[in-house]
């Protein structure tokens, strides 16, 4: 029940991505910001479940949210490719954007755990 949310959020992503019929996007430069916020979204509430990435794991922390950015950008990368499958416009850029999101999250959420926890941030 903790993944839920982070389950939801993948499959609202896989859905709205995926969809063979197209989908209103941002004008110019803005048009990867749904990408961002999405996967963005994706890995917070992945990192916030409930003793996760806690360092009472018998991987360190690091390695764990290291995994965690690679599978959900690779996620992102295939969400391109099955939008070129469905005849859809697959960009770069838009993988870009989804690692943009990516790193940000982590950030957010590194400088948030330090300051929780009142020590380093990686161990």
């Amino acid at each position: 029940m903790a993944y839920a949310a982070p389950l939801l959020i993948l499959v609202g992503i896989a859905v709205w991505s995926i969809a063979p019929f197209p989908i209103p996007d941002f004008p110019g430069a803005l048009g990867g910001v749904p990408h961002a916020v999405a996967y963005g979204a994706l890995v917070w509430t992945t990192l916030n479940v409930p003793g996760a990435f806690s360092d009472a794991r018998d991987r360190p922390r690091w390695l764990r949210i290291l995994a965690l950015i690679l599978l959900t950008a690779v996620v992102g990368a295939g969400v391109e490719f099955g939008q070129a499958i469905v005849h859809r416009d697959a960009e770069m850029a838009d993988v870009l954007a989804d690692v943009v999101g990516i790193a940000v999250a982590v950030l957010m959420w590194l400088y948030a755990s330090r300051r929780r926890l009142g020590r380093p941030v990686a161990r």
